[in-house]
């Protein structure tokens, strides 16, 4: 255990005694357990911190995603897009009940807000991957901008085409597993 939590914290406080004269003949002390309190606060401190990191970092990718639409020439709808995808997956983060998110939810939150394709044209399946605040968010603009092509340029242009998302997890060499997604269009 950390030192600070199993320090206790006590508000103390003075106050004189008054005899039946009313004349201060001692004086009375009160302790009072702050310790939850106290840690409390720390864990606060902590929250907001990792929620300035975080807002650090979202900022940072916005940027990223302005850049890269307006250095290519993109319109502000091209923008708006990206801005909103990177809103759903925010949501989708802001809804999950721990630090990570399943891959599957991600790529099913993209495709039915862009693609809107509910008509079995589309296959996903993957075993369950759970993924940290960081990755989902470069994963999201990645599967939009997939979808974005599958929708203008690819399979679901038409009403004939299919689309196939498969992922699965390898041993990575030495650096740990590797997800690998199969991004299929055919037709």
């Amino acid at each position: 255990l950390d030192h600070e939590e199993t320090q206790a914290h006590y508000l103390v406080r003075l106050a004189p005694y008054r005899n039946g004269d009313r004349r201060v003949d001692g004086v009375v002390a009160s302790f009072v357990d702050v310790t939850g309190l106290t840690q409390a606060e720390g864990h606060q401190r902590i929250l907001i911190a990792e929620l300035q990191h975080r807002t650090r970092n979202l900022l940072n990718v916005v940027q990223a995603i302005v850049m890269q639409t307006l250095g290519k020439e993109g319109t502000p709808k091209t923008l708006t897009e990206r801005l909103g995808a990177l809103g759903r997956v925010q949501s989708l983060v802001s809804q999950s009940k721990g630090e990570e998110v399943d891959l599957a939810e991600v790529v099913r939150l993209e495709l039915r807000a862009y693609a809107g394709v509910e008509d079995g044209r589309i296959a996903v399946a993957g075993p369950p991957v759970s993924l940290g605040f960081e990755r989902v968010q470069i994963l999201a603009l990645a599967l939009h901008e997939l979808t974005t092509n599958a929708v203008k340029h690819g399979a679901l242009k038409g009403d004939r085409g299919r689309l196939e998302i498969r992922w699965a997890v390898e041993s990575g060499a030495g650096n740990g597993p590797v997800l690998v997604l199969d991004w299929c269009e055919s037709g």
